[in-house]
């Protein structure tokens, strides 16, 4: 299932991907693209998308599973043709399941195929109601797909496991038969005889990285507000554009993006003018017809942090949702590189960057150090 291996660099760290084939329905043409698939949860299918909106492109059938008979199909760069008899092996749902056992993998975690050997072994320690259960779960966890191969035995495939997750007498999860006595025992001594000739086999292997030293990234995706600020998603308040009130440089202004925009002219009437702007769209139009102030390149990442900075310390609603992130990465979408995930993620870092200060000064570790010379 798994193509190359590859990788992305994110702040200076190394997140390690694999790609897999998928097609990707795009106004009514099939194309046939690389998923990578990223050790932090992130999904590259025509743009990078965190687990959860992967799960809903596929809903969406963006990236398709079900093929149609006559589209139109095109690998770039190749060829182009159109489907007969088109048929696919992949649900949904197990195409979800694959990437996000992938992702378990490459983070170093167990997938569902592990976790459910280890409920095999589980069981045949002791094998109560309870842990059937757990076993018949973990089973049907792993993706229908790739069930025949989780004992890596493409002769008897997976029915053993079926056999000893339903009991005597129920229906194989598969095919629907019934499980023999004869089966039944079959298949326990299927498992002893692997377990003499390999005693360790149901163990999980051992991972390359602790599941604790990555941690998901968090999404900021672009917004805008259709129904209304009270209706929007929390993590959208944690954008730029987000109304709420910033004063700066004697002015008032409805949200970061439109103070950044004024602060960055050089002539204060033309801020004032910024500061009055319908949206930030409208601030950024005025303030790209203006002169810059001296030295704004250079400073524009330390007057971008003292405006957050400025917002989350001002407004104890929106700081709570900031924190609300943990630990992880925050990945912040735009079109200007310089500021999102598609660039060097400025904004995103800056947002880890206030997180902190806010965590900073409810611990009382601000003024630790002395600036004075």
């Amino acid at each position: 299932m798994v193509g190359r291996r590859t990788s992305r660099e994110v702040d200076g760290q190394t997140i390690s991907g694999v790609t897999r084939l998928a097609f990707i329905r795009n106004g009514g043409t099939y194309f046939v693209t690389d998923l990578v698939i990223y050790a932090d949860g992130m999904i590259d299918c025509w743009g990078l998308v965190d687990l959860e909106e992967f799960e809903r492109k596929v809903a969406s059938g963006w990236v398709a599973t079900t093929l149609e008979e006559g589209a139109h199909a095109s690998a770039h760069h190749v060829g182009s043709w159109r489907f007969a008899q088109p048929r696919s092996w992949v649900t949904p749902e197990g195409l979800v399941g694959e990437v996000r056992d992938q992702v378990d993998s490459l983070a170093g975690r167990p997938d569902s195929t592990s976790r459910c050997r280890a409920a095999i072994g589980a069981f045949l320690d002791d094998p109560t109601r309870a842990r059937r259960r757990a076993l018949l779960d973990a089973y049907l966890a792993v993706p229908e797909h790739l069930r025949v191969y989780m004992l890596g035995d493409m002769d008897n495939k997976d029915w053993p496991v079926q056999a000893l997750a339903v009991g005597v007498g129920k229906k194989r999860p598969r095919d629907g038969t019934r499980v023999t006595k004869e089966l039944y025992e079959h298949a326990l001594r299927y498992f002893e005889r692997q377990s003499e000739f390999d005693p360790g086999w149901l163990l999980p292997k051992p991972t390359r990285i602790k599941t604790s030293e990555l941690v998901a990234p968090v999404q900021v995706p672009a917004a805008v507000y259709p129904q209304g600020i009270d209706t929007a998603p929390a993590i959208h308040r944690l954008r730029n554009s987000f109304p709420c009130e910033i004063r700066a440089a004697g002015h008032r202004f409805d949200n970061v993006e439109t103070a950044w925009h004024a602060l960055s002219v050089a002539d204060d009437e033309a801020r004032a003018r910024i500061a009055g702007a319908p949206g930030p769209y409208d601030a950024k139009k005025l303030a790209d017809a203006l002169d810059k102030r001296d030295g704004w390149v250079e400073a524009q990442e330390a007057v971008m942090h003292s405006l957050l900075s400025a917002k989350f310390m001002r407004h104890p609603d929106l700081a709570d949702i900031l924190l609300s992130t943990g630990t992880a990465p925050i990945h912040y979408d735009d079109f200007d590189g310089h500021w999102s995930t598609g660039g060097r993620n400025w904004i995103g870092r800056l947002l880890e960057l206030v997180r902190s200060e806010l965590r900073a000064q409810a611990a009382g570790l601000t003024n630790l150090v002395d600036h004075a010379s």
